[in-house]
C-alpha cells in the first residue's frame, strides 16, 4: 500500500531531469515542490505514445473508463501486480496505459502502542518511479485521466511497517515498462536501495504540505 508520497525537488530540477532522461520539454503544470501528496491530486506522470515519452497530468485515484464521477466506489489509488490481470479494465490499461510517477520518497506507517508512527522511504533523495496505470473515466467530466500505483509484496525492511509497497523502477527499467510492459521482478528496487527515517505526524493530515514533512523526527524509533 501506498497512501502518500514526494516529490521534493524544484520545478526546475524536474524539468531538466525529464529533458535530459525522456527528451521531454514540455512545462510542468503542477506546483513543485511537493513534501505531502495524497490521493485525489494531480501526480507528475509520463507515458509512451507514438514512440515518444511524454508529460502527462494524472489525477492519482484510478477510476476505469465505465465510471461516471470522482466519488466512484470504483476509485483505486494502488493495484496489486498480482491480479492485474484478473479485471478487464487493469489488464487493459496494462496493455495500452502504462505510466510512470515521478516521485523521491514516499510513506508509510508503523503500528505502535503510541499509534501509527510515520516514515519516509527514499533512495539517497533520488528521484526514481512507481510503475502505473492510467484511465481516461468520463468523457462527461472533462475526460479526466487517473492513475494507480502498482504495488507488489513488501522487501523485508518495508515488512517492518505494512506488507505491501510500490513497484519501483530505475531509469532504464522504467523506460522498458513504458515501451514494452516489461515488469521484472528481479529488476524492482529493493531494500539494498531504500533508506527510510522517521517523520513528524503532520503528514497524516492531506492539507499540510510543507517541507517540515520530510524532515528528520527525533527521537529516532527505527533506524535501518
Amino acid at each position: 500500500m501506498c497512501g502518500r508520497f514526494t516529490l521534493a525537488k524544484s520545478r526546475s530540477e524536474v524539468e531538466r531531469y525529464l529533458f535530459e532522461e525522456f527528451t521531454i520539454d514540455d512545462q510542468i503544470i503542477a506546483s513543485l515542490p511537493r513534501y505531502n501528496i495524497a490521493p485525489r491530486q494531480t501526480v507528475i506522470a509520463i507515458t509512451y505514445e507514438v514512440q515518444n515519452f511524454k508529460l502527462m497530468p494524472l489525477t492519482w485515484g484510478f477510476i476505469p473508463s465505465f465510471g461516471k464521477n470522482k466519488d466512484s466506489k470504483l476509485e483505486l489509488i494502488n493495484v496489486r501486480i498480482e491480479s492485474l490481470m484478473d479485471k478487464w479494465f487493469l489488464k487493459e490499461a496494462l496493455q495500452h496505459r502504462r505510466c510512470l510517477i515521478l516521485a523521491d520518497g514516499f510513506y508509510e506507517w508503523e503500528k505502535t502502542d503510541q499509534g501509527k508512527l510515520p516514515y519516509r522511504i527514499h533512495i539517497n533523495e533520488k528521484m526514481f518511479f512507481f510503475a502505473g496505470v492510467y484511465s481516461q473515466y468520463s468523457v462527461i467530466n472533462d475526460g479526466q485521466y487517473t492513475t494507480a500505483m502498482i504495488t507488489k509484496e513488501a522487501s523485508e525492511m518495508m515488512k517492518v511497517l505494512h506488507h505491501r509497497m510500490p513497484v519501483i523502477l530505475k531509469l532504464e527499467d522504467a523506460k522498458k515498462y513504458l515501451i514494452d510492459g516489461v515488469l521484472n521482478p528481479e529488476s524492482f528496487i529493493g531494500d539494498h536501495y531504500l533508506k527510510m527515517y522517521p517523520v513528524s505526524k503532520k503528514v497524516n493530515k492531506v492539507d499540510v504540505d510543507e517541507l517540515d514533512c520530510i524532515k528528520k523526527e527525533e527521537p529516532i524509533r527505527l533506524e535501518i
